[in-house]
């Protein structure tokens, strides 16, 4: 089920980008209003769960019903980016997020669990820091399990139903909102590995505050 936050449009320098849900599932038809033009993206094979896109508007994220896995595109061409693993077992993605400058996507699930993936550019070629299989030189003859890349860093989030994005201060914390409560992690942006919970507050409803 798709809602209406995960339309997106973004205006950044000349790009006016809008994706949402295409006319079959796991299409994605992104409108391209700088070139007066459109396109569709063969996404997944089953229906989406969550569409994001960057600041800028060239990068999309997309996720299926089965939650296994997360593919980045490029906007202005279609053509696959990136494939992130998020697990084996499905899952419902609750969240999509970059960070502002799109060095970073977390992604959010009911497993109770943020991944955080580093988007390699150009100038971090040389040192990527997502896992990858050891056997990824069979890629071309082992299935895409081996081929996909894994998160730079994650942590458990004590819910099941919840939100989360970067921070806007401090560029290597996640903010987490689930059932009026609010976590902020932080994860270690050289090393990655697991996040450490820095920041806890429940809110009460006023009929529950004596």
């Amino acid at each position: 089920e798709m809602c209406i936050r995960d339309r997106y449009q973004r205006r950044v320098r000349e790009y006016i980008v809008l994706a949402c849900p295409g006319n079959k599932g796991g299409r994605v038809r992104v409108e391209l209003f700088h070139k007066k033009n459109n396109i569709t993206i063969e996404a997944h094979n089953n229906p989406l769960s969550q569409i994001a896109l960057n600041i800028s508007g060239d990068i999309l994220a997309t996720a299926s019903e089965k939650g296994t896995l997360v593919r980045l595109w490029d906007t202005q061409t279609g053509r696959p980016l990136k494939e992130f693993r998020r697990g084996a077992d499905r899952a419902e993605i609750s969240t999509l997020s970059f960070n502002q400058n799109s060095t970073y996507l977390c992604v959010g699930s009911d497993k109770g669990t943020v991944h955080v993936y580093a988007l390699e550019t150009e100038q971090q070629k040389e040192d990527a820091k997502n896992r990858q299989s050891s056997l990824l030189f069979m890629k071309d003859v082992l299935p895409s399990y081996f081929s996909s890349e894994w998160s730079f860093a994650q942590f458990r989030v004590p819910e099941s139903h919840f939100v989360c994005c970067f921070g806007s201060i401090e560029k290597n914390s996640i903010i987490v909102v689930g059932n009026g409560t609010y976590y902020k992690y932080i994860f270690d942006p050289i090393k990655g590995g697991e996040g450490k919970l820095e920041t806890f507050s429940e809110f009460k409803k006023a009929d529950e505050i004596a």
